[in-house]
């Protein structure tokens, strides 16, 4: 949403810019380096005006539309079908009401939107707490709209008090901890069960949370809140009506959301917010709980806001320590109450289970006192007893001794005795009874620490999968330090394949940020260590190529800065301004070393000599100059050209400069004395740029007349024609073996030619708007190239196939530049960044294209290094795993290809087919080894068995046939279903096949004679697939019937059903270790099942459409996914929870497979491409 107050505020900040002279725009344009000039786009913001503030405290503080808006309740209005009572309150968004609801005859709340508002965001909150099915979240019973247009929302009525009443009756802040911590569990239970579906309240505070009078909790006024990575709506400055009251909490346009004295510093300072700004307004509550005050409190809503934008914590964490409050609770509010987000837990759900651990801490310790006082209450009274008995018997004696009745005496004495051993006895019975109840107490603490124990690692599996679904989120938004605090947030155990994948991406680029304006340039330095970028915003600056921190700030220039680049020894910078000057810097320290005064116009390019001691300017006012580097003296001027000169560029050996200008030529001249030495004549429109070859003997030149072309640069004489581009060329340059030269063109395209002839080799095309900007990597194998689309993409030189697309800039790509050792790539953007990129890992996925049908199966090769498909284009194709290029493709079916295999050792792949036929081919050279024919109907799956030698294939013909891999010999015929066989399998010794058919049964069979073991009957529909556990001990099956079932694979016995979907069963799988089973359906979910007894461990539920495959990394702690939704996704097997969802494929997922090292997952699509998701580290 657009911010009137802070987009002001930014442009104060900026120095002003001239006016740039006629035609700026046009030769600006025409250059990938020199964008046109801007300030403010034409356009003058200015903030709202201010309205008076009154006077506020504590949590009612909030930020509103002014009062004019609110509507007067003296008038209840007329809701159909509900008969309204009374006023309960009045909010941001409306004023709610208790309601009668007349057709259901119960009480609930209807909450009417104030006059003024946008419907837009008044319905969010019914929108939102629609998707929230939870406990603790009050939900919408009805949507409707009054006679006048406006929305209501009929919602639960609670009866009870608000945890702000609760906090203010109390007698004083340190009662009623236990219970009102209770209410805070709650209140985290639903926030974070919010935070895991994506959604942020943004105005959590103590009068927004409702006790009941049975003691329900419930988190009330959702009118705030959005969805994580969502857009709102745009606010024109006619909405937004005045600024500031402190009577409820919607907002103005681009003003902050919720109430600041709860309100986190990032919000407050009206920043993008996530989870962890609720977060922070649940430890405000908490702080509340503990100190009776919230964190901020100001004299004015205003001031509150200032403090809690300046993250002013000093006197709410004091008044935290002096609370008294246990240690732990005074900590976790502390962290919670963190100034940055990045410091505080992840969601509300960690908060929970910080409080349920105390919480339950307490009762233990509280239990065990009691067992404690209760041993030591029964010890005390034993021995109370004992002293009794002993006191009587010295009485006794004395009195015996003093008296004749001594036989009365002593029977008297033994019934006392006899009397109080058995109390005695009774109360160590007792004790001992006490002491059975403490262990057994303590054997039911065990048990419940196991319980909590499990509770805590499924709630933390759940909040590091949304961590990383955040991260994922982040990543894509370009918020790279955001993606890697939440990656550097979780618990190194939990980390898995989703994990080190995201790490992988986010590790594969970096944003340097810090520019005010758009960049027009970047350049390396000579060693790659550092990077120079140029901006509008007037200054140049240098960062740390490694790890992105800005190393200085070249400050100076008047102008916008045009073009930066490094002296060859890198110590130095010089850069073009439209001030009229270039300007030598200190690479190190950013100090200005010379001026370099004497253009009359702008100066749009610069470079240094070879050897660094002079600098060559181009400039507007028609000549190019050249410089002392360390004086500013200027040593020559090249006067020709009769336009502007648009570039200037050296020779290898710093004799000669090439100028390219407006007058449609380029000339050479000899950089000593400035006097021209040819006329490069032939262009008809503007020259645009101008390069030597490395060995300086010619010269190419790229011009708006279309063409580049290739100049003899002693005589001047053409050599070749780059004709073929269809709209202008802004660059072209030479390869490092000056054989071939590379352009960029507007008509979307960049070309490769052949640098002698002109003829093109290869053409570029990817790019979906004008390519601005393009260089040869140091070894000349790739190109890259820059785009209006806000793209970069990465090419083979030689192939001209495209190798990876470089997203995430939000604006125009201007420049690129390969580092000198050609394993980074750095791009300079119109969104104010430039982002430095591993050149080899530079993308999200690797996507294999090539098929031109549907893919309808992927499958890896043993040792992960390969990838093979099979598709409706009548081809199978074998792949790089790790560069995506095409190792071969496997032509001879005469129909669509079904499925396709690796045998054990990668050397061959066997396909089955449409064309009623299998086939074996070698993996490397893509030659066929052997035709598998036989069968009368189409051939639906092909196996190899594990040691290579045959090959066993499924058929709608009915049958199973197993065949010699060498040879194309048949061994066998599996004989005996009465309808087509789906898939057929070896069992781990190749001893056993088992096969699936549509006669609603499974058959295991000798694979070396053919004939039937057993008959695995128990579906009541067609059996899609079958498969043997990893000991070949177990099938399992899956089916039509919504059932998968394990058998006994010796004797065909059922040993348990998979119950549970609730539609067809489409596969299934054992985990390495044949302990679990994975099961994918139609019915949107894929579940994990105990494949012993049969229990569902539990429910992968997050596609949106049916679920079409499901396979578990090899060490079991992870399951992939593929959906009809177009995603894959991959989930904790223990848990269920969500941890990634793999996005970029534009039709159904049909296939998934993980790499045997478990690093790579690879998706197969009917957008005809295949996808190889890495996980694995990086190569530097």
């Amino acid at each position: 949403m657009n911010d009137p107050i802070d987009a002001t505020q930014k442009q104060a900040q900026l120095p002003a810019v001239p006016e740039p002279p006629s035609g700026a725009e046009r030769d600006t344009l025409s250059r990938p380096n020199v964008p046109p000039p801007s300030s403010t786009d034409g356009a003058t913001l200015t903030a709202p005006s201010a309205q008076p503030v009154s006077s506020v405290s504590g949590d009612e503080t909030r930020l509103t539309p002014s009062k004019t808006q609110t509507a007067s309740s003296a008038e209840m209005p007329v809701v159909s079908g509900y008969q309204l009572t009374h006023k309960l309150a009045t909010g941001g968004m409306g004023i709610v009401y208790a309601a009668h609801d007349m057709t259901f005859g119960r009480e609930v709340a209807v909450k009417v939107m104030l006059p003024g508002m946008r419907v837009e965001e008044f319905l969010r909150e019914s929108q939102i707490t629609a998707r929230l099915t939870h406990p603790g979240i009050p939900p919408v019973y009805a949507l409707g709209t009054l006679p006048d247009g406006r929305p209501f929302l009929a919602m639960k009525l609670i009866q009870g008090n608000t945890l702000d009443t609760l906090l203010k009756t109390r007698s004083d802040a340190a009662s009623e901890h236990g219970r009102l911590l209770a209410v805070f569990e709650h209140v985290c239970q639903a926030v974070g069960y919010a935070h895991i579906q994506g959604i942020v309240h943004r105005d959590l505070k103590p009068s927004n949370i409702m006790v009941g009078a049975f003691g329900e909790v419930q988190v009330m006024d959702w009118g705030l809140a959005k969805q994580i990575g969502g857009s709102e709506p745009e606010t024109t400055a006619t909405d937004t009506g005045a600024l500031f009251t402190t009577e409820t909490a919607a907002t103005v346009a681009g003003a902050v959301k919720g109430t600041p004295s709860y309100m986190a510093p990032e919000q407050a300072r009206g920043e993008p917010v996530d989870a962890r700004a609720d977060v922070f307004a649940l430890g405000g509550i908490l702080a509340a709980v503990l100190t009776g005050r919230p964190p901020f409190v100001g004299n004015s809503a205003m001031d509150t806001i200032i403090r809690a934008a300046g993250a002013e914590l000093g006197t709410i964490y004091a008044e935290l320590d002096a609370s008294g409050a246990d240690p732990e609770l005074i900590e976790l509010a502390k962290q919670c109450l963190r100034a940055r987000g990045d410091d505080r837990p992840t969601n509300g759900a960690a908060i929970a289970t910080s409080v349920a651990t105390f919480r339950t801490g307490l009762e233990e310790r509280l239990r065990r006192s009691e067992r404690e006082r209760a041993v030591a209450d029964a010890k005390a009274e034993e021995r109370r007893k004992q002293r009794l008995i002993q006191w009587i018997l010295a009485v006794a004696v004395l009195l015996l001794l003093g008296s004749g009745a001594f036989g009365a005496i002593i029977a008297s004495l033994w019934s006392t005795a006899e009397n109080n051993k058995r109390i005695a006895e009774g109360a160590r019975d007792e004790a001992v009874g006490l002491k059975e109840i403490a262990e057994r107490a303590q054997a039911n603490e065990a048990e419940a620490r196991q319980k909590l124990e499990r509770e805590r690692k499924r709630l933390a599996a759940f909040e590091y999968g949304r961590t990383m679904q955040f991260a994922h989120q982040e990543w894509r938004e370009n918020n790279l330090l955001s993606a890697r605090a939440l990656l550097d947030s979780t618990e190194p155990e939990l980390r898995r394949w989703e994990w080190h994948y995201l790490n992988r991406i986010c590790g594969a680029q970096l944003a340097l940020k810090g520019h005010t304006g758009r960049m027009v340039s970047v350049a390396f330095s000579p060693d790659g260590s550092r990077i120079v970028t140029a901006s509008e915003d007037h200054t140049a600056r240098v960062w740390d190529a490694k790890t992105g921190a800005e190393v200085c700030v070249l400050k100076g220039h008047t102008g916008l800065v045009l073009f930066a680049t490094f002296s060859p020894d890198g110590t130095r910078v010089t850069t073009a301004s439209w001030d009229h000057t270039a300007r030598v810097w200190d690479a190190k320290t950013g100090a200005e070393v010379s001026a370099l005064k004497g253009h009359v116009n702008p100066v749009v390019f610069v470079a240094f000599s070879p050897d660094g001691a002079r600098v060559a300017t181009a400039s507007r006012d028609h000549t190019a100059r050249v410089w002392d580097a360390k004086t500013g003296a200027e040593v020559c001027v090249l006067k020709g050209h009769t336009d502007r000169v648009l570039s200037v560029a050296f020779r290898l050996d710093g004799t000669r400069i090439a100028t390219a200008s407006w007058d449609h030529t380029a000339r050479v001249w000899d950089a000593k004395t400035g006097a021209e030495v040819s006329a490069l004549k032939g262009h008809t429109d503007p020259v645009l740029s101008a390069a030597f070859s490395p060995d300086g003997s010619r010269v190419v030149t790229a011009s708006e007349d279309n063409t580049a072309r290739v100049w003899d640069a002693k005589t001047g004489a053409e050599v070749s024609a780059l004709k073929g581009h269809v709209d202008r060329v802004l660059s072209a340059a030479f390869s490092p073996d000056g054989s071939r030269v590379v352009t960029a063109s507007w008509d979307h395209t960049a070309r490769v030619w052949d640098a002698r002839t002109g003829a093109e080799l290869r053409a570029l095309k990817g790019h979906v708007d004008r390519v601005l900007s393009v260089a040869f990597s140091p070894n000349g194998s790739r190109v890259v190239t820059a785009s209006r689309d806000h793209t970069a993409r990465v090419w083979d030189a030689k192939t001209g196939a495209e190798l990876r697309a470089l997203k995430g800039h939000a604006g125009p790509v201007v420049s690129v530049a390969f580092s000198p050792d050609g394993n980074r790539i750095a791009t300079a953007s119109w969104d104010h960044t430039a982002r430095v990129w591993d050149a080899k890992a530079g993308a999200e996925v690797s996507a294999l294209k090539g098929h031109t049908d549907r893919v309808l199966s992927v499958v890896f090769s043993s040792d992960g290094t390969r990838v093979a498909t099979a598709s409706d284009d009548k081809t199978a194709r074998v792949w790089d795993a790790k560069t995506g290029a095409e190792v071969s493709a496997l032509k001879g079916h005469t129909d669509r290809v079904l499925s396709v295999v690796f045998s054990s050792d990668g050397t061959r792949v066997a396909t089955a087919s449409d064309d009623k036929t299998a086939r074996v081919w070698d993996a490397k050279t893509g030659a066929e080894v052997s035709a598998l024919k036989g069968h009368v109907d189409r051939v639906l799956s092909a196996a190899f068995s594990p040691d290579g030698s045959r090959v066993v294939t499924a058929s709608e013909d009915h049958t199973a046939r197993v065949w010699d891999a060498k040879t194309g010999a048949e061994v066998s015929a599996l004989k005996g279903h009465a309808g087509p066989v789906l898939s057929a399998a070896f069992n781990p010794d190749g001893s056993r096949i088992v096969t699936a058919s549509w006669d609603h049964t499974a058959r295991v069979w000798d694979a070396k004679a053919g004939a039937e073991v057993s008959a695995l009957k128990g579906h009541a529909d067609r059996v899609l697939s079958a498969s043997f556990s990893p000991d070949g001990a177990q099938v399992v099956t899956a089916s039509h019937d919504r059932t998968a079932r394990v058998w006994d694979a010796r004797t065909g016995a059922e040993m348990c059903v998979l119950k549970g979907h609730t539609d067809r069963v489409l596969s299934v799988a054992f985990s390495s270790d044949g302990s679990r089973v994975v099961t994918a359906s139609w019915d949107h979910t894929a579940r994990v099942w105990d494949a012993r007894t049969g229990a569902e461990m539990c429910v992968l539920k997050g596609h949106t459409d049916r679920v079409l495959s499901a396979a578990f990394s090899p060490d079991g702690s992870r399951v992939a996914t593929a959906s009809r939704d177009h995603t894959a996704r991959v989930w904790d097997a223990r848990t269920g929870a969500e941890v990634c969802v793999l996005k970029g494929h534009t039709d159904l997922v049909l296939s998934v497979a993980f790499s045997s090292d478990g690093f790579r997952i690879a998706t197969a699509s009917h957008d005809r491409t295949i996808r190889v998701w890495d996980a694995s580290k990086p190569v530097k």
